[in-house]
């Protein structure tokens, strides 16, 4: 007799956030919310090079689109990207506010994110990568 085993579905592939500056690329994780999702739905097709400017707290640029937020307070890490509205940002430090967290952006080997935009931000393109 014949062993018939049940057909396992393959896994769904997870999208990566990938940061590029002018020197280094970074990946990301998204975070599992409304927000990070429409950003992915937004990116899938496209990137999108932006001008982070420096703030106290955070490198913020503008979107070409605007992504909806519930109104809920939270509370950002450094590497953090933040959206709210028609601005991204990448938190430098702790930051409460009202925003989403679409996703964490890791540090590579000799660099991280914060150092590589330094004191004045910089040009940084946002695109997806899809891993299994």
């Amino acid at each position: 007799m014949k062993k018939i085993f049940p057909i396992q579905p393959l896994p769904a592939p997870r999208a990566v956030l990938v940061v590029k500056t002018e020197n280094n690329t970074f990946y990301g994780n998204l975070t599992d919310t409304g927000c990070a999702k429409e950003f992915v739905s937004r990116l899938s097709p496209m990137f999108i090079k932006l001008e982070l400017c420096d703030g106290e707290d955070k490198y913020s640029g503008v979107l070409p689109w605007e992504i909806a937020v519930d109104g809920g307070t939270r509370t950002a890490a450094p590497g953090d990207v933040v959206i709210c509205g028609k601005t991204v940002a990448i938190c430098r430090k702790e930051t409460a506010g009202v925003f989403e967290i679409a996703a964490h952006v890791h540090p590579r080997a000799g660099s991280d994110i914060l150092t590589e935009l330094g004191d004045k931000g910089g040009n940084v393109s946002f695109k997806l990568e899809w891993e299994e």
